[in-house]
């Protein structure tokens, strides 16, 4: 097999072209730990503030090998011996300073580990990955901690002009917009040198310096300690504060789900969606804010349901814009705009209207490709419960609620899920039976067929309900139930229904064993059995 070739360019578009010179520094960008640093941004929460500042630490570790690199250049060419060996882990070192750096990097630096640093951390994942590249990074954990006999090393990466500050300083500038923070950082690394193996600067080189110290203070005043971020990050401090403390209460879990499904909001009407949407879930959040309400069960039913047949397809692209890589679709001049698109009809408001919208639109899609049956079933024991669906048509269910926990359950990685599902607890009452004419409705709108019994979906029923006549809309389930067989001893529906609260019901998967059980309770005489096949 051909040998991977380790040496690589990148194009950054703060420095320009950065060489991977070093195959060591390449096994370290390809290491899984090293590629988190792409989703951890390097400013935190700053972006709200500076819509522009959503550059990742990953980035950040590049740009400061790439000026190490250079630096190591410039003090060679000043006849200080630098072997290979030193240069390579150097750069190694330099690339790792930031590994140890958590979700919104300082802004939660303390409150995710208390009392450690990301600086410890670091060190934690040097002297593991040490063990993984068999002892590789000896050299350049000595230079990181200061224990390597040639200090200015270690003050390249660690000291008052070392290479981190220089990145972050030109690279925060440039994302943020805030021209104020510019620096020449290949000026002052021209002029480094080493004098009794210290890092020092040459004498012409000092306004270069002093050009540095007021960008950094500057860079401090308008964008580290703006006061909206600030507020921000203390929001977001007392939030995780609030849950470590009451891990066992769901309700607090609950509303972290609630807030990440306002920011997408936030997104969706056109500002800060270059944030991206909330990234995948662990199942787990599933059982941590699973409060035992029907709410949160019927939101992870309708949250986490997908396309029956053919590729996986779930309702989260009728809430966001989402292209393939379930990124936000956008349009314009370098994406200056959310893309519009047809199959976004979930917009907040309200949540039978939402539900509803989902309904109607896959019934449109479904006729759009020549299926005569309802497309989405339940994931894997996520499967609404009937007794929840007969409190969500007797109005004991807030749907708005539910519906809005759903917006952010959506986000769950429906791989792991498939893989190790989290179900909500199931419901503690006794068993509870929706009304028969709504029964009728979801008989006649299934994504598969009833052991022999094929009942092909009608959309006009749905359009029924949706104008609110609940009357007509079952007599057509009646002729489609009927038409396949299945005896119905009533013909309109008794009272006087929430018609699109009905069909927003209908948002929500059953079984294949609840279908069934209805479908014998419906007609006792059916033929139909109750076991899962």
């Amino acid at each position: 097999m051909a040998q991977t070739n380790k040496n690589k360019i990148i194009n950054d578009p703060v420095h320009g072209f950065i060489n991977i010179s070093h195959p060591l520094s390449f096994d370290i960008i390809e290491h899984p730990y090293f590629q988190r640093l792409r989703h951890i941004r390097q400013l935190g929460l700053t972006y709200l503030v500076y819509p522009g500042a959503n550059h990742t630490r990953f980035q950040h570790a590049l740009g400061a090998m790439h000026l190490m690199n250079l630096a190591i250049d410039t003090l060679r060419s000043k006849g200080h011996e630098i072997t290979e060996a030193e240069a390579e882990a150097a750069s190694a070192a330099i690339l790792l300073h930031d590994i140890g750096h958590g979700p919104f990097s300082h802004s939660l630096e303390f409150s995710l580990a208390q009392r450690v640093g990301h600086e410890a951390i670091s060190k934690c994942f040097m002297h593991e990955l040490n063990k993984q590249f068999g002892n590789r990074l000896n050299l350049a954990i000595a230079i990181f901690e200061g224990s390597y006999e040639k200090k200015f090393l270690h003050q390249l990466i660690s000291g008052q002009l070392d290479m981190d500050r220089m990145d972050y300083l030109r690279r925060d500038s440039f994302f943020s917009g805030v021209t104020e923070g510019a620096i020449g950082s290949e000026r002052i690394i021209k002029m480094l040198n080493v004098v009794n193996g210290d890092l020092v600067v040459e004498a012409k080189g000092i306004y270069s310096v002093e050009k540095f110290i007021i960008a950094r203070r500057l860079m401090y005043w308008q964008v580290y300690l703006h006061k909206t971020v600030i507020a921000a990050e203390k929001l977001l401090v007392d939030a995780i504060f609030d849950v470590s403390q009451h891990p066992e209460e769901p309700l607090r879990w609950q509303q972290i789900l609630l807030s990440l499904a306002n920011i997408e909001s936030v997104f969706v009407s056109g500002t800060g969606f270059a944030a991206g949407p909330v990234p995948p879930l662990n199942p787990k959040w599933v059982q941590a804010a699973d409060d035992g309400s029907p709410e949160f069960r019927l939101a992870v039913a309708f949250a986490l349901q997908r396309i029956r047949q053919g590729k996986p397809d779930g309702v989260r692209r009728h809430w966001l814009p989402l292209n393939r890589q379930q990124r936000f679709e956008t349009t314009g001049d370098r994406g200056s705009a959310l893309a519009r698109r047809p199959d976004v009809v979930m917009f907040g408001r309200d949540g039978i209207g939402d539900a509803l919208a989902v309904v109607e639109r896959r019934l449109v899609e479904a006729s759009q490709s020549g299926q005569r049956q309802w497309m989405l079933e339940a994931a894997r024991r996520t499967d609404a419960s009937l007794s929840d669906l007969t409190a969500l048509l007797s109005g004991e269910v807030d749907i708005t609620h539910t519906m809005n926990l759903a917006k952010a359950l959506m986000a769950i990685d429906p791989y792991e899920w498939q893989r190790q599902p989290a179900p909500p607890s199931p419901p503690s009452f006794e068993q509870r039976w929706p009304d028969d004419s709504w029964v009728a409705i979801r008989l006649a709108l299934l994504p598969w067929p009833l052991d022999h019994v094929q009942i092909p979906t009608d959309p006009a029923i749905v359009r029924r309900l949706s104008a609110g006549d609940t009357a007509s809309a079952v007599r057509l389930a009646l002729q489609r139930l009927r038409a396949a067989g299945l005896r119905c001893p009533f013909s309109i529906p008794v009272g006087n229904p929430d018609g699109r609260l009905w069909g927003a019901a209908l948002a929500f998967p059953i079984s294949l064993r609840s279908a069934r059980q209805l479908a014998r309770r419906f007609d006792p005489a059916s033929t139909i059995t109750e076991m899962m096949p």
